[in-house]
């Protein structure tokens, strides 16, 4: 069988010979053999179904990609598969922390509980005195709450210069606020 010989390690020359010059059948017959498995993986390691089948095609593609210098060391294609996804969705997870727009958390949205507006009045300050662009990212992020990707996408700019410019907008602005206590 085809999946067999494609998804043998070294011991299976011709399988792995053919696997790695890349013919269509081999590689689909490894996602048919291998794909149900490394998805139940992925579902278990990744915060949500779509994180998981987002493993799973980066799993494939990897594997694709590197089909000509997959070194397999058992007699399988799926340990390096499992391997792979589990790399992926590290990748993943400092993905999304990283671009993840932070939450106004209950204390610093109850504004009641906070002082009077007044006593605010030192965050307009600082914001206005900003750039006209991290003005617009302030805005967009910290008081909209909207997502970093959204806000590059729609101020046309990178994801992580937004990420960039809120971590020193908020720098600044806990500077400024442990000055004044």
């Amino acid at each position: 069988m085809a999946i067999e010989n494609a998804t043998k390690g070294p011991s299976s020359s011709s399988g792995l010979a053919r696997y790695r010059a890349g013919p269509n059948d081999t590689f689909i017959a490894a996602f048919e053999k291998y794909g149900s498995t490394v998805l139940r993986y992925a579902l278990r390691i990744a915060n949500n179904s779509a994180d998981a089948e987002e493993l799973v095609q980066e799993t494939f593609v990897t594997a694709w990609a590197k089909r000509k210098s997959i070194d397999l060391t058992a007699e399988s294609l799926l340990p390096w598969l499992l391997v792979t996804c589990r790399n992926h969705a590290a990748n993943l997870r400092r993905k999304n922390r990283r671009n993840e727009a932070d939450e106004l958390n209950d204390e610093t949205t109850n504004v009641p509980a906070l002082a009077e507006a007044d006593d605010l009045v030192w965050i307009r300050d600082e914001i206005a005195a900003m750039s006209e662009m991290d003005r617009e990212i302030c805005r967009l992020c910290l008081i909209e709450g909207m997502p970093y990707r959204e806000a590059a996408d729609r101020l046309n700019v990178s994801t992580s210069m937004i990420a960039k410019r809120i971590q020193r907008a908020r720098t600044r602005l806990k500077l400024i606020r442990s000055e004044t206590i």
